[in-house]
C-alpha cells in the first residue's frame, strides 16, 4: 500500500517490490548480511489492477487536509486521552543550532560549576535551613496581640519576622452562583523552568 501511494502520487502506475528477510540472527550483524535468490523477493504489479480504486484512499486524505489544514479547523481531541501528543504539538523545540547555543553552552557549564561547590556544602544549607525553621518557629511564639514584627538583633544581622494577612476567593461558591466566569481575570505569564538534564544511555 505503501509503496503504491508513493507510485500514484508520481504518476506511477508500475511498482517493482525487492523484499529480503532477515533472520534473527542476522540483525545481529546486519553488515554480513548478502542477499541471494534464497533470502530476497520480486514482487511486480501494477497500481491500476491490484488497487483499481486507489483514487478514493488519496481522496479520504485530501477531504482531511482541506477541512483541518487548509481550513484551520481541529480534529476532535480530548484533553486527557491525548495529553502526551497535545503537549507534543504545544512544544516548541528549538534546535541547538541557533543564535542562542552559545548562551545555553556557557549556562550549562555555570549550572555544572554551581552544583558542583553545591555538593560540596549540602549538609551546611540542610543545617541551616534547620536552624532557620527553629528561629522561625521561636519568633512565632512572641508575636503578642496587635503586633505585626518581631525582631531580633545580633551583631552582625538584624532577623524580622512580619506578619501579614492575605484574602482568597471562594472559586467554587463564585461558581456556583454564576459569577466566577464574569469575574475571574487570566493572566499570561512565561516563566524559565530548571533545564533536565538529558539522560543518556551507555553504549558498549
Amino acid at each position: 500500500m505503501q509503496a503504491s501511494l508513493y507510485a500514484y502520487l508520481l504518476g506511477i502506475d508500475d511498482v517493482v517490490m525487492v523484499a529480503a528477510f532477515l533472520e534473527d540472527e542476522d540483525y545481529e550483524h546486519p553488515e554480513d548480511f548478502v542477499p541471494s535468490v534464497d533470502n530476497t523477493i520480486i514482487d511486480s504489479f501494477k497500481v491500476s489492477e491490484r488497487y483499481p480504486d486507489f483514487a478514493e484512499y488519496v481522496k479520504v486524505a485530501e477531504q482531511w487536509w482541506d477541512t483541518y489544514v487548509k481550513n484551520g479547523v481541529s480534529p476532535d481531541f480530548d484533553e486527557s486521552t491525548d495529553a502526551d501528543i497535545l503537549k507534543a504539538l504545544r512544544t516548541n523545540t528549538i534546535s541547538d543550532d541557533t543564535d542562542i547555543s552559545e548562551l545555553i553552552a556557557e549556562a550549562e557549564t555555570l549550572i555544572e560549576e554551581i552544583d558542583a561547590v553545591q555538593a560540596t556544602i549540602a549538609d551546611k544549607e540542610s543545617r541551616l535551613k534547620e536552624v532557620k525553621d527553629l528561629i522561625k518557629q521561636y519568633g512565632t511564639e512572641q508575636f503578642r496581640e496587635g503586633d505585626k514584627n518581631v525582631t531580633f538583633k545580633s551583631a552582625k544581622y538584624v532577623w524580622s519576622l512580619t506578619k501579614s494577612t492575605t484574602q482568597t476567593v471562594d472559586k467554587t461558591a463564585l461558581k456556583k452562583d454564576g459569577l466566577l466566569d464574569k469575574y475571574v481575570k487570566t493572566t499570561e505569564t512565561i516563566k524559565l523552568n530548571a533545564p533536565k538534564l538529558i539522560e543518556t544511555e551507555d553504549k558498549e
